[in-house]
């Protein structure tokens, strides 16, 4: 119940505040990074799949953009997390680092792809606001991993 919580307020945040705290255009994703905390800290991706598809659907809802771009976005950086998990153990933060950095370039490009080939958007995207979106989530679920008992319990 309380991780349902966190994930509701995180997505409230995450669509109301955070897009006008930005860096090179791209703003911290919070969501992500939850979702990638409570991976990471639970080794279990099966269960947070309905919370992901909740999430997603919510941005969806409540962003400007076309439908389906967040739920695509966070299903493939799950995914891509749930892999990575495989290889990296769940010993420190810097294997949350590393997993949390490939799974915002892997959100990166599946938002930006399905916003070119699917709907069609015309978008650019320059590496440095590529680099800065990784960087940035990297940031801010490293600020997060101190509070990774309590988040989780």
């Amino acid at each position: 119940m309380k991780k349902a919580f966190l994930l509701g307020c995180a997505v409230a945040l995450q669509a109301a505040v955070l897009p006008y705290v930005d860096v090179y255009g791209v703003s911290f994703n919070i969501v992500l990074a939850l979702l990638v905390l409570y991976g990471f800290a639970e080794g279990s991706w099966r269960r947070f799949l309905g919370h992901v598809c909740a999430a997603g659907l919510v941005l969806d809802a409540l962003s400007g953009a076309p439908f389906g771009v967040f739920l695509a976005g966070l299903l493939a950086a799950i995914g891509f997390s749930a892999a990575g998990t495989l290889f990296l153990p769940h010993e420190n933060a810097f294997h949350f680092a590393a997993l949390v950095a490939f799974s915002s370039a892997w959100f990166f490009l599946a938002v930006f792809g399905y916003g070119q080939f699917v709907v069609s958007l015309g978008a650019s995207v320059t590496f440095a606001g590529a680099l800065a979106s990784v960087a940035y989530n990297t940031a801010g679920a490293l600020a997060l991993y101190p509070f990774r008992k309590w988040i989780t319990s």
